[in-house]
């Protein structure tokens, strides 16, 4: 079995490959940045699906969940909504390249579980 992360947005896919486990296989990112056209930007994440996915055995999907709450000073309703939506069609075509469903992860949760500690007011990305 594998394990694959990722953080998703509509301008940058970071993704994670590691064994069962828990060791390194290999990662990177996807630029959508350049890609203004949503569909687009699906037809690129296909791809990587296709070219480094497809035939991997029992492969277990973790994704960041999309923001969930406003805070202030924080995202608007409208880039929220925009993250909702690209982070369901990234799921489903994994669901449908791939036949495995995609367990979302708090991403505070995510850090911890890896032992990331960001300290307070220093950027998160």
């Amino acid at each position: 079995m594998s394990i694959l992360g990722l953080d998703a947005s509509t301008v940058c896919i970071g993704w994670a490959l590691l064994s069962d486990s828990g060791d390194y296989i290999d990662c990177g990112y996807i630029d959508l940045s350049k890609e203004k056209n949503i569909y687009r930007k699906l037809d690129i994440f296909e791809k990587f699906i296709d070219e480094r996915l497809v035939g991997l055995k029992d492969l277990k999907i973790s994704m960041e969940a999309p923001l969930m709450m406003f805070r202030t000073r924080s995202s608007m309703a409208q880039v929220i909504a925009k993250l909702q939506e690209v982070n369901a069609m990234y799921r489903a075509l994994l669901y449908k390249k791939l036949g495995a469903e995609t367990t979302l992860i708090n991403p505070m949760t995510g850090r911890r579980l890896v032992g990331l500690n960001i300290p307070r007011k220093e950027n998160t990305k």
